[in-house]
């Protein structure tokens, strides 16, 4: 599959399951570029409290490459 298909389809899903979660306000930032070892995807999660959690992931072949 083209990775900006990839990408598109994992940060809508991303986005539609942390948004479940009643304390999370918001997911913004979203960045998702090819690597060698996989795609790696950044993202900001705004709590209710208005604190924000970064995540940063390399998600390859066979699941998280690494954090």
């Amino acid at each position: 599959m083209p990775m900006g298909y990839l990408n598109s389809e994992l940060k809508r899903e991303v986005t539609e399951n942390l948004l479940r979660h009643p304390l999370i306000t918001e997911v913004k930032d979203w960045k998702g570029t090819r690597e060698r070892r996989g795609l790696n995807i950044s993202f900001s999660v705004v709590l209710s409290d208005d604190s924000i959690i970064n995540f940063s992931e390399i998600i390859g072949f066979g699941g998280v490459v690494s954090v």
